[in-house]
């Protein structure tokens, strides 16, 4: 069933019942599949832009992605709920190309990679006041990945693979990569 559909990456749902992916098969959206491979896959919701990567927080009731739209802004990072995606908004919409959403286990922080120093780093901001991001990568950085418990955050580069321990509450501070 996926492999008929264009995808940049696929979460399972808590229960593992489904997967959840950005895809462009019946129009470019947020598609949830049976982990069984029954059923044809229904779009949860659609978008404008066409929505790549996608971060599904822990408890399965947001979904963070991008979504390419036409320009000012370009490459942007949205969030929405499955259950209500007409209420999805912005977390991240500049005229910089922002990528690589990945939402931290706790559901309170957003990393992704953006170019607004010039060139791809990976930054970190909350997710309730979408306020000042802290960059975490030093020259350059991409694919922000979380480790479940929360303690660190993964990137790369072109050639290397980079951890940064990360104190998340009550204020999110990263170490050195």
């Amino acid at each position: 069933v996926i492999r008929a559909i264009m995808t940049m990456c696929a979460h399972w749902t808590p229960a593992g019942r489904r997967l959840i992916y950005a895809g462009t098969g019946s129009g470019s959206g947020v598609y949830p599949s049976p982990s069984n491979g029954s059923g044809k896959p229904a779009q949860l919701f659609a978008r404008p832009g066409t929505v790549f990567e996608l971060s599904l927080t822990r408890d399965g009731r947001q979904v963070a992605f991008r979504e390419n739209a036409p320009a000012p802004n370009g490459q942007d990072i949205w969030i929405a709920s499955p259950e209500v995606p007409s209420v999805a908004r912005a977390l991240v919409a500049t005229p910089d190309a922002e990528r690589n959403p990945a939402l931290s286990p706790d559901g309170r922080w957003l990393a992704y990679a953006s170019n607004d120093s010039g060139e791809m780093e990976v930054y970190v901001r909350g997710l309730a006041d979408g306020g000042e991001h802290t960059r975490v990568s030093r020259r350059g950085g991409a694919e922000p990945r979380g480790v479940r418990d929360g303690s660190e955050l993964l990137y790369r580069t072109a050639d290397s693979v980079f951890a940064v321990a990360v104190t998340p509450a009550p204020t999110f501070r990263a170490g050195g990569p």
